[in-house]
């Protein structure tokens, strides 16, 4: 196996463990979100929660997937690189509808405004999940550094809104204890909910847009047709022929299959250990990417 498909195997099941970390931390900010909404009465939370729950629900589904299908090593060696991609856009899909229902439940309750109930709980609430949720978010950050997911960065996504929802909140809950049945009180809370709609609406833009590229059979860039080009250079003189080049992305992953002919005097091991040297040598430049080398004679 080479250098290139452990990595892929160790970032598939990072990214499976990230997911099962964010399943655990938004179920229990489901739980603890949805009492904290029922007793301060506020839109704002059920939102949070709504979304929060969606989330969940999606990322153990994909969580499960991903588990089923590492455990078929071998079988998917071009559809794992795009599964990836394509429950993204499953989630993304999700949250959308999840997005229009709270718009909807926010202009419902512009109409009809309703004042806070107790707040403590909330507010105690609202600051665990947030140092929860930011914790999370910077490891997901390092974790994506270190290797581009599309599901990662979705879930970074994710976790920049909640952060950013959550001073929301906080903002409507004080507000409400501070000015209760004021006008800025009653409609603060609609006001914040909408502004997490709009702000899932915009991510599965974003993560649609991303996920829907990386799942297009794109060829190699001209950067690394060049790489290709450049180490084929470099060991011109272990190889007769160049017959043709094969390349594809799957997801982030790249797969390049190198027809070559070699001089009818080498033994096979010969042969072999060429093809070892030329794609062992393009996989360390040309990051993610598993180079197959395939010996050929030009039509008789």
């Amino acid at each position: 196996m080479s250098v290139n498909a452990k990595a892929d195997q160790a970032h598939d099941a990072t990214v499976a463990r990230m997911l099962g970390i964010c399943v655990l931390l938004e179920t229990l900010l489901v739980g603890s979100n949805l009492i904290a909404a029922y007793v301060a009465n506020s839109l704002t939370l059920y939102a949070d929660a709504t979304k929060e729950a969606v989330e969940m629900l999606a990322s153990l589904g994909i969580w499960l997937t991903l588990h089923r299908m590492q455990a078929r090593e071998g079988e998917f060696d071009f559809g794992l690189g795009k599964i990836e991609s394509l429950l993204t856009v499953a989630l993304e899909l999700v949250l959308l509808l999840t997005a229009t229902s709270i718009i909807i439940e926010a202009v419902e309750r512009f109409e009809s405004p309703h004042p806070l109930g107790n707040i403590g709980v909330a507010v105690g609430v609202t600051l665990v999940g947030f140092v929860a949720q930011l914790t999370v978010l910077l490891v997901l950050t390092k974790t994506h550094a270190k290797r581009a997911s599309s599901m990662i960065l979705s879930k970074i996504r994710t976790y920049r809104i909640s952060l950013c929802a959550d001073f929301g909140i906080l903002a409507v809950l004080l507000l409400g204890k501070v000015m209760p049945g004021h006008f800025l009180s009653l409609y603060l809370d609609p006001l914040v909910s909408s502004g997490i709609g709009v702000a899932v609406l915009i991510k599965v833009y974003y993560g649609i847009s991303a996920a829907v590229a990386d799942l297009s059979d794109k060829t190699l860039e001209e950067t690394s047709q060049f790489l290709v080009l450049r180490e084929l250079v470099r060991f011109f003189d272990e190889y007769e022929q160049l017959h043709r080049i094969h390349s594809r992305r799957s997801g982030n992953r790249v797969f390049i299959h190198l027809f070559l002919e070699f001089r009818q005097d080498l033994t096979m091991a010969e042969v072999y250990g060429v093809m070892e040297r030329i794609s062992g040598s393009l996989e360390s430049v040309i990051g993610h990417s598993n180079v197959i080398v395939v010996p050929t004679r030009a039509k008789r």
